[in-house]
């Protein structure tokens, strides 16, 4: 166990301290096609324009023989990542405003919206900016949101709410600082609200989650306020929330530890397929 572990760290450093692609992925409207050399995880973020900064780390073959296979793999990776012994990878993260194609420093919803004919024309670049505010405005609505107010704000797409989601996320934000209690009572600080960056990247034939053909757009929606964590697993159906190991402010930090994908029901890391199995933990 003690070998494998050393393995496993080495081969995790190995792949947090590269650059990788950087021409492929690039924002430019060219069709996506999954890589299966890599992991669901990367080929998501990568399809999301991703450019630089995360690559797969290669888990040795015997890590993957016991039972359970990528939950084992994955457990001594979340150990590794936690433990700091990985902690390259989340200053990494935390710098990426060094690539504008890269936000890593923040959550991210990535999918594949379904549109009205190939193509990436602009008509179809707004249908699919419009389809995903209103699939996300939805699924809001279906975890127990009001919502409120939902317009463009110059760069930035905010959606503010009420109901009993936003009970939860208050609960959630005052859990990470209590001492914001003050001014959400007094109104100087909203937690029910998610201001959205999204942005159209590129056509694709099929979506990543199914085999079934059609036209689609994948859409990146990055969150730029720290208040999203409060809704980070309303995650709307078909799409995938990038989390990085943490985020924030100085005042309300959050922390996971390590850099995942997200859909609603399995966690995917950064590690490369063992003969077609991801690297995935089940959602509690």
């Amino acid at each position: 166990m003690k070998k494998l572990l050393m393995l496993a760290s080495a081969a995790l450093l190995a792949a947090c301290n590269t650059t990788g692609e950087n021409t492929y992925y690039a924002n430019d409207g060219y069709e996506f096609s999954p890589d299966p050399t890599k992991s669901l995880a990367l080929n998501v973020m990568q399809a999301g324009g991703t450019t630089r900064l995360l690559k797969d780390a290669d888990i040795p073959a015997e890590a993957w023989d016991d039972v359970s296979t990528a939950q084992y793999a994955t457990g001594f990776t979340i150990q590794f990542l936690q433990n700091g012994i990985l902690g390259g990878i989340s200053s990494l993260i935390i710098d990426s405003n060094i690539d504008d194609a890269a936000p890593l420093d923040w959550p991210n919803y990535v999918a594949w919206i379904p549109v009205s004919s190939s193509g990436f024309s602009a008509s179809l670049q707004k249908e699919a900016f419009n389809k995903n505010i209103a699939n996300i405005e939805s699924s809001l609505r279906n975890h127990g949101a009001v919502i409120t107010v939902s317009e463009q704000r110059s760069s930035f797409y905010s959606i503010e709410y009420q109901g009993t989601l936003c009970d939860k996320a208050t609960s959630i934000v005052l859990k990470a600082n209590p001492s914001l209690k003050s001014k959400i009572d007094s109104g100087r600080v909203k937690p029910c609200i998610m201001n959205l960056y999204p942005e159209v990247i590129r056509p694709a034939k099929k979506s990543i989650s199914s085999d079934n053909k059609g036209d689609y757009i994948v859409v990146r929606t990055k969150f730029v306020s720290v208040f999203e964590f409060g809704v980070i697993n309303v995650i709307p159906e078909g799409y995938f929330v990038y989390v990085p190991p943490r985020w924030g402010t100085p005042s309300l930090m959050f922390n996971t530890g390590y850099p995942s994908v997200r859909d609603n029901d399995n966690i995917y890391l950064f590690i490369e397929p063992n003969n077609g199995n991801q690297a995935k933990l089940s959602k509690l």
